[in-house]
């Protein structure tokens, strides 16, 4: 087997949203790079793909407008192909939906009055009776808010995602990061505050993938190059510098040699190719994670009007359901609906050994059984399943620390850049300012400004 020595300007490792944002960045710059992907097109988790006539994303993607540079990327790439939508949130508990604003559920967020007065009692409640410390999670958030406050919005959901029970899970320091969307302020400002004006969102026509291949094509228009089906194998390094990334190409392995390397791999898969020293810090339940999205579709239009639900009923095993629908009417034909069914696993949950069939049905009757859907207009199904991917990351379990721990020891590396980050537009906005910082020779301000403390507020 032949070894092919290639020198590169710069070398990026990964055709995700943010590697491709960093190739589009540095194209329109006048800087050449490459770009090097596994898969064989562009987008990773973001890609989207056609079924029959649908067109649909990989589980929940929402494109939110809180980053202006991003916003700008995605408005420039897209133009009219970036659709408003009515972002209405919803949350299944017990059969019924209930709304997470007031713009659609009015004062009471959908409860009835006599359902709302006993929360706002119970919450009330806990508040005057919490004179010890509190010792689990759910003692602290029941004290905080109220059973059944808790129950309704958050319990059932959260623990579905971070897999810990609450009440096997030991109170946490108080913190506004934290406890900012479940405590009693809160419930009550947003109970008796004047209605605010609605957040605007956006969603490409033909789903989020729609954003990697534009990025993709005008990249490449400006002389950005791609390999894809191309695998890293080893990156190499010389005191703080990596020095060459080897890749299989077609049978073949080539021998990259950058002069910058951006990597948007999992940390903790960069890690082991620097050959990093395990860290010291415990691994995290969030490290043990995997996503099923059970896609079912019907021959009959949608029959709720939220983008997707939070399902907190203990009852259902479902974690999310995404309805493309809302999103564009692209995605999903006139008179026709397509749900995904996400169930959040853990370690080897043993849904992960059920045949399609059988998730098919787990799925279809939990959606028929809370009404969502007329079973008997059910048409066709699709099964996806995502080892390792948590698919409603939190942020203090994606940076925890033995994640963090390995983040500031590729850092060594003064011509390496990691943007691999949560969220869609977090991932891009690290990728523009990769390409900004290689482009103006600034390495240190984009470790300053990007480094998680900085981005989300998490301790340093």
């Amino acid at each position: 087997m032949s070894t092919n020595i290639i020198d590169i300007e710069t070398l990026i490792i990964g055709a995700g949203p943010g590697g491709l944002a960093t190739a589009y960045q540095l194209a329109k710059s006048g800087c050449k790079s490459l770009t090097v992907e596994q898969s064989d097109q562009p987008g990773g988790l973001m890609r989207s793909f056609v079924h029959g006539e649908f067109t649909l994303d990989i589980g929940r993607k929402e494109l939110p407008g809180r980053l202006s540079d991003v916003d700008q990327l995605w408005s420039e790439v897209l133009g009219a192909d970036l659709c408003n939508y009515d972002r209405r949130l919803g949350v299944l508990y017990q059969g019924k939906i209930y709304e997470t604003e007031r713009s659609h559920g009015g004062l009471t967020y959908g409860m009835s009055p006599l359902e709302f007065l006993g929360g706002l009692t119970q919450m009330i409640g806990g508040r005057l009776s919490s004179r010890n410390t509190p010792v689990t999670y759910q003692d602290q958030v029941y004290r905080r808010i109220g059973e059944r406050f808790a129950k309704i919005f958050y319990q059932g959901y959260d623990q579905k995602i971070g897999g810990v029970r609450w009440d096997q899970r030991q109170a946490e320091v108080e913190s506004t990061t934290k406890t900012a969307t479940t405590s009693w302020r809160h419930i009550l400002r947003r109970a008796f505050a004047a209605k605010s004006t609605p957040i605007p969102w956006r969603h490409p026509a033909y789903g989020s993938g729609q954003v990697c291949t534009s990025l993709h094509q005008q990249a490449a228009d400006r002389g950005a190059e791609f390999w894809f089906d191309t695998a890293v194998s080893k990156i190499g390094t010389e005191g703080d510098r990596v020095t060459e990334v080897r890749v299989m190409r077609g049978g073949d392995e080539c021998q990259l040699r950058p002069k910058t390397v951006v990597s948007s791999l999992p940390i903790e898969i960069l890690a082991r190719l620097l050959d990093l020293p395990a860290p010291t810090a415990k691994p995290s339940v969030a490290e043990r994670r995997s996503t099923i999205c059970v896609y079912l579709f019907f021959d009959e239009p949608p029959r709720f009007p939220h983008s997707w639900l939070k399902v907190t009923c203990p009852r259902l095993k479902a974690g999310r359901v995404t309805n493309y629908s809302i999103f564009s009417r692209k995605m999903v034909p006139s008179g026709k609906t397509c749900l995904c069914v996400e169930f959040c696993c853990l370690g080897q949950d043993p849904l992960l050994d059920e045949s399609d069939e059988r998730l098919k049905e787990l799925a279809l009757a939990e959606v028929a059984g809370a009404n969502l859907v007329d079973k008997a207009r059910f048409s066709d199904h699709l099964v996806r399943r995502l080892p390792g991917v948590d698919g409603a990351t939190d942020l203090n379990d994606w940076w925890n620390p033995t994640r963090r721990e390995m983040l500031d020891r590729s850092r060594k590396f003064a011509n390496l850049y990691c943007i691999c980050q949560p969220g869609t537009d977090y991932a891009s906005w690290c990728g523009l300012e990769a390409a900004n910082a290689i482009v103006q020779g600034s390495r240190s301000s984009f470790d300053r400004d990007m480094d998680p403390a900085a981005l989300f507020g998490l301790p340093g």
